[in-house]
């Protein structure tokens, strides 16, 4: 059974390079990286072989890949799902930060709450802010960090969440892009950029959490961005 599940890997390691961008398949700095990732149930699907962590190990080619991230978590909570709670063995390579969905849904359609949310995100003069607090509790001089999250929602998905993405995507990727922007160590990915509202194969029967198939499309291009930073 253990040669088996080795076979399996291998195979499925051999595949998932195959996905990423010719100048990127051997780009073997980024093998074997230590990989960490707090947030929400974005990052929580659980889906066998192909969940997040799953698919990252046989992407980057590591067997270091911790996932702390909690269904429900909060970027702004204080308890045990709050983002800046969930624990993470140091130093990390790379740290996957993602989150917000929780705490604008506390919003609903209140502009003023949803603006005043943002910014405990990321301040508009972009030197504070949740964000930036976990990427240096996380972090050593070394440590890429990307925060991710999506801008869009299946089309299947309620109408709550598609509302709520109306409200706020746009302003959301905008300060995260002009945060990356200053920060050379951090970059922004936009899962929404990747995954197709309506290809139901990119998500679950909710709408809103990535499938197997969707995280394989995340995390191509996930190496695909930091290959080249």
């Amino acid at each position: 059974m253990r040669i088996f599940r080795i076979l399996t890997i291998l195979i499925l390691s051999v595949f998932y390079t195959s996905l990423v961008k010719a100048d990127c398949i051997y780009k073997s700095d980024l093998f074997g990286k230590s990989i960490g990732i707090v947030g929400d149930s974005f990052f929580t699907t659980d889906d066998g072989f192909g969940n997040l962590e799953n698919v990252l190990e046989l992407v980057f080619h590591t067997s270091n890949v911790q996932n702390s991230a909690i269904g429900g978590a909060t970027v702004l909570g204080f308890s045990r799902k709050a983002i800046r709670n969930q624990k993470l063995d140091k130093p990390l390579d790379i740290l996957i930060l993602g989150g917000g969905g929780n705490d604008f849904g506390e919003c609903g359609s209140d502009k003023n709450c949803l603006a005043e949310k943002l910014n405990s995100f990321i301040t508009p003069n972009l030197k504070s802010g949740a964000f930036t607090k976990i990427i240096e509790k996380y972090s050593s001089s070394d440590t890429k960090s990307v925060i991710l999250y999506t801008t869009v929602v299946g089309n299947h998905a309620s109408d709550s969440w598609k509302k709520l993405v109306e409200l706020v995507a746009s302003k959301f990727a905008e300060r995260m892009q002009l945060f990356a922007e200053t920060k050379q160590e951090v970059i922004w990915v936009d899962a929404g950029k990747i995954l197709r509202p309506n290809n139901k194969k990119h998500w679950l029967e909710d709408g809103y959490h990535p499938s197997a198939q969707g995280y394989k499309l995340i995390a191509k291009e996930l190496f695909n961005r930091l290959c080249t930073i």
